[in-house]
């Protein structure tokens, strides 16, 4: 498409056929609209690979202070040591949005 602000109007630059303004403008909308989808995506992908990356980094942190052998790594919360064999056989769960929700408030002034 070619637009030329002077006369106002918009033609196929292949054809020379005029093209209706509805049908240019459509035309924007649908090369911004995918442009905006794409960035969605792109921001999704890079929020996944940022927070894969926070467990890695986590996991390879536990490895090297297991590694040590005169140190071991404490729980951050009750300063308990956190030893190899406490997590061989798996670990207890819990909900992410509980965790969160009660550490957010115990944040909170009382």
């Amino acid at each position: 498409m070619v637009y030329d602000d002077k006369e106002r109007r918009i033609w196929c630059s292949d054809c020379e056929t005029e093209v209706e303004p509805f049908d240019a403008f459509m035309h924007l909308v649908q090369v911004f609209d995918g442009g905006l989808k794409d960035l969605n995506r792109r921001r999704r992908e890079l929020h996944e690979a940022e927070q894969f990356a926070i467990r890695s980094r986590a996991a390879k942190v536990i490895d090297e202070a297991w590694r040590s052998t005169k140190m071991a790594p404490l729980c951050p919360h009750c300063n308990e040591a956190l030893l190899p064999e406490d997590v061989v056989k798996g670990v207890a769960t819990a909900s992410k949005q509980l965790i969160i929700a009660r550490r957010n408030k115990q944040k909170q002034p009382k």
